[in-house]
């Protein structure tokens, strides 16, 4: 990101990039509590965070070939 940014920019850039990185990992945080609270068992939660972490490895080659 950082790359076509201007560097009177960097410092902003970096701020939202982690913004995001802290909502995503604030978000799975609070959907795991939630599913364990419904009664998921530790096994099922990890195997869909493991289903999640797989697709999103895909979607970015697929993202990355792409546009970038």
């Amino acid at each position: 990101i950082q790359k076509n940014a201007d560097k009177e920019y960097h410092g902003r850039v970096i701020a939202y990039t982690d913004m995001i990185y802290l909502s995503f990992s604030a978000i799975i945080s609070m959907l795991m509590g939630f599913l364990f609270e419904i009664g998921l068992s530790l096994e099922l939660i990890t195997g869909l965070l493991g289903m999640i972490f797989i697709f999103a490895a895909f979607y970015w080659k697929w993202f990355y070939k792409k546009y970038l």
